[in-house]
């Protein structure tokens, strides 16, 4: 045999062994007992088969959230906002920054430091943050995230949309401030006369006040504070200036009306308050219970209820809807609304929107709804649950809330804020002796030029 084959055969029976020790060596698996090679599922694989991709890190985020003029106490910051957006999103920390001295809109935005979200009431978006130019578009995010406004009440995303000029939305909602007319059990049973009743008209209310409008044991009882003017005209969803014109609407044929009918509440004997408390009723409701009924928004005063209640204070109460006039009776107040939204000079609006879309969700709006606040959501299971939580609120005529649909918000402009208060103002003068179109005219008068005023600073 010559060299050349005496090699080749030296090398086949080396590949040979090596191959047999591979195959002993191999394995699809641990063997069982009997030498049984069990067959296991590839790791990390799903049922279809498919690879389940990794959960992708997120970086740490602390965003701001800025209390403007809505109601948010800081229980509510932890239940509403903290905890719920740590479990979804645990790279998110929120801070709660308070509108107060030092940390003003204006002051935040000169400091270079303006919260991240805002937390506020809709008539914010011009009367704020418009001023400081620190809105944000938001549907560019919501198309984004895939969030559905319509799972939203009808009435309450309209209102939003009507702070935007060309389609914007400025804001998410997330509760609808409703209100009621609050009455006091005690006074009517005092003086054996029946309840107050859902869906009354102003003129039946007005009735009713002058029968519980009395003195007793040295003690003045008044029959009922409505509120201020704004509030009794926003029934009737009366715009206080024109947006072609920028001119104040006050001095019209409707405003007379509510001026009118205002002015037979405190006209009613023993019904005047001081001066000092025009539009401030819940205080002498709450505090001196010697008023029979008034108007007010409904979820500041069940937590002032509440509050009280939890201390020993059971005062005797129930609410039905707020009354309006004859020709809306069914509709209560314009849609008030508490809002979410991120500041333009935010640099985190995508873990900003996160937050937003966990505070929009069901399981926190269910939270909010068990604690009195009527859910911005059109869910109609939410409801069943509303204030649930609340001692206070057992046995109390809840359906009654729920019997009126908000008036919807007139065309807003960014001036309104300068002649609502001139329309409130006048409305003291009107009690104190002026009379009702000399006040109008003037209220009028004095809202164009502030609103010139305005103007002619831009």
């Amino acid at each position: 045999m010559n060299k050349m084959l005496k090699w080749s055969l030296t090398m086949m029976m080396i590949a040979a062994l090596l191959a047999a020790a591979v195959g002993c060596g191999r394995s699809d698996g641990p063997s069982d007992a009997s030498g049984q090679t069990e067959k296991q599922p590839p790791a990390n694989t799903a049922n279809s088969g498919e690879t389940k991709a990794p959960e992708p890190k997120r970086d740490p985020v602390q965003l701001s959230v800025y209390q403007l003029s809505a109601v948010l106490t800081d229980a509510d910051f932890d239940k509403y906002f903290v905890q719920p957006v740590k479990k979804k999103f645990p790279n998110i920390t929120l801070t709660l920054v308070r509108n107060a001295n030092g940390t003003h809109p204006e002051e935040l935005v000169t400091a270079g430091n303006f919260p991240d979200i805002v937390f506020t009431d809709n008539n914010s978006l011009y009367n704020q943050l418009a001023s400081i130019d620190n809105r944000f578009d938001l549907n560019p995010l919501v198309k984004q995230n895939k969030l559905d406004p319509g799972k939203f009440d009808k009435v309450a995303i309209e209102g939003i949309q009507m702070y935007g000029d060309n389609g914007e939305l400025f804001a998410l909602p997330f509760s609808i401030n409703w209100n009621a007319m609050f009455y006091n059990k005690d006074i009517f049973d005092k003086f054996a006369m029946p309840y107050p009743k859902d869906l009354m008209s102003w003129d039946e209310t007005v009735d009713l006040a002058k029968k519980v409008t009395r003195e007793s044991g040295g003690v003045q009882y008044r029959g009922i504070d409505p509120g201020n003017a704004y509030n009794i005209g926003s029934g009737l969803s009366l715009p206080v200036v024109d947006r072609k014109t920028n001119k104040a609407q006050l001095n019209t044929e409707s405003w007379q009306k509510v001026y009118t009918k205002l002015k037979e509440i405190y006209d009613i004997p023993g019904n005047l308050p001081d001066i000092k408390l025009y539009g401030k009723g819940v205080d002498t409701f709450l505090k001196d219970k010697t008023l029979a009924m008034t108007v007010y928004f409904g979820s500041g005063t069940v937590a002032r209820l509440e509050e009280m209640y939890n201390g020993g204070d059971v005062m005797n109460w129930d609410m039905v809807s707020t009354p309006n006039f004859q020709e809306a009776r069914g509709r209560g107040q314009e849609i008030n609304l508490h809002i979410l939204t991120i500041s333009n000079s935010s640099k985190h609006k995508q873990e900003a929107f996160d937050v937003l879309s966990t505070l929009v969700s069901e399981d926190v709006q269910t939270l909010a709804s068990n604690d009195g606040r009527i859910s911005s959501l059109s869910n109609p299971q939410l409801r069943k649950s509303f204030a649930a939580n609340l001692k206070s609120v057992k046995g109390k005529n809840i359906e009654g809330v729920f019997k009126t649909t908000a008036a919807k918000l007139p065309v807003v402009t960014p001036y309104d804020a300068l002649a609502k208060p001139q329309l409130n103002n006048k409305m003291k003068e009107v009690i104190g002796g002026k009379d009702i179109n000399t006040a109008l005219r003037e209220a009028e008068e004095q809202a164009n030029k502030a609103i010139q005023t305005a103007i002619g600073k831009k």
